[in-house]
């Protein structure tokens, strides 16, 4: 408790400044995950709050969970279905091909880098560090002048791959955490699959009855817009812990239901996104502020060059040799090819998926796993931050002249 008011007074005052400088935030060089994180680095060397709090606390555990569930249903609820019809094909490859493809880039260059490492946790730092997050990089998005169907296809990357990239991890940490029996494996991965596929099926449950649920309640004037907001992350919460107390995976069960959110209403479905973007800004703000203040201080000693070098390369080859390849025969130039591979910012989702990883193993012992991923992310924060405005300006003149 010693260090709960400081880190309650940081998360309001950055909630206050992400307020009063939210336009100027979300379009300009300066990001509010950069804000979070210097905040949050600033605080932990000045008064040294990082030795107060525990990752493995069950608190910031629980809190990271309930995290998770809400930005993963947000984000799979939030894709426009409507636009995706017409324009699927650039993030079905995208997802269907660059994505796995980076994860084996990831783990080829991981075997060059850190070697000392066994595959299975190249793989969970690769499967971690595959997923985008368009917020790091929201000046993309906001710019008109990026041509649509390069704005939609990145933003439904970036709202589908942290969800994909669930399932491989989820049975990664399971052999990771089993002995080396090839019996005992084989029941764990077994185990895992099961435990995977039934939490798909009760997300998918939920979202339908969920969504059919408050479409009527909306269609009949039920829902005053000022509670509306309620609806999402009470139903992403209520899958999570529905599939949770059955002992099955509650972050696919959250997924899969903002997938299947079943509601029809144009007004309805525009009024659960605004209110739910709104929602995952606060949990990402306080994720970003924990990350400078907790996970930053933590890794940095570990970092060597090694570390280094594979993080700019999973910023840069792992995932735009990769994107090149998928996009291949859609006729896009080089120049956009470029632009969509850089456009490919580690954030949110990796945060909360090694917070995961430390919940079930730890730090001490997996060092070099918790540094890399830190490192990555906190680079990325920066580089893809710095960069989205202007690059995005630059390639939209160069796209509209």
């Amino acid at each position: 408790m010693e260090a709960f008011y400081p880190v309650l007074a940081l998360t309001a005052a950055v909630f206050l400044v992400f307020g009063v400088l939210s336009e100027r935030l979300r379009s300009g060089v300066f990001t509010a995950p950069m804000l979070c994180v210097a905040v949050g680095g600033a605080a932990s060397a000045l008064f040294g709050l990082h030795q107060h709090i525990a990752l493995e606390n069950p608190v910031v555990s629980a809190v990271g969970e309930v995290a998770l569930a809400i930005v993963l249903f947000t984000d799979a609820s939030g894709i426009d279905r409507s636009r995706l019809r017409g324009g699927w094909r650039l993030p079905a490859r995208l997802l269907g091909i660059g994505l796995p493809l980076t994860m084996l880039a990831g783990v080829a260059v991981g075997l060059l880098l850190l070697p000392s490492l066994p595959w299975v946790w190249l793989a969970v730092i690769a499967v971690i560090l595959a997923p985008t997050d368009a917020a790091l990089g929201i000046a993309v998005l906001l710019n008109d002048a990026v041509p649509q169907r390069i704005r939609d296809a990145l933003n439904v990357e970036s709202g589908l791959n942290d969800g994909i990239a669930l399932p491989p991890l989820m049975a990664l940490l399971a052999m990771a955490a089993t002995p080396q029996s090839r019996l005992t494996e084989a029941e764990w991965m077994l185990g895992a699959i099961g435990e995977i596929g039934i939490g798909a099926v009760i997300g998918v449950l939920f979202g339908w009855l969920g969504g059919r649920l408050v479409d009527g309640a909306w269609r009949r004037g039920w829902i005053d817009e000022t509670f509306a907001r309620l609806v999402g992350p009470g139903l992403a919460i209520l899958t999570f812990t529905a599939a949770h107390l059955t002992d099955k995976n509650g972050f696919v069960a959250a997924y899969a239901a903002g997938l299947m959110l079943a509601v029809r209403s144009p007004e309805l479905r525009e009024r659960l996104h605004e209110f739910g973007e709104a929602d995952g800004t606060q949990f990402s703000l306080f994720v970003f502020l924990l990350f400078g203040l907790v996970m930053v201080p933590m890794a940095w000693p570990y970092w060597d060059a090694s570390m280094v070098a594979y993080a700019l390369l999973s910023l840069t080859l792992v995932r735009m040799v990769p994107v090149g390849l998928s996009l291949l025969g859609t006729g896009l130039d080089a120049r956009s090819v470029l632009f969509v591979g850089w456009s490919g910012p580690r954030g949110i989702a990796s945060v909360l998926y090694l917070a995961l990883v430390v919940q079930q193993f730890g730090v001490e012992r997996h060092t070099t796993v918790f540094a890399v991923i830190v490192l990555t992310v906190l680079l990325s924060v920066v580089l893809h931050g710095l960069s989205a405005a202007p690059l995005s300006a630059a390639y939209g003149r160069r796209q509209s002249s």
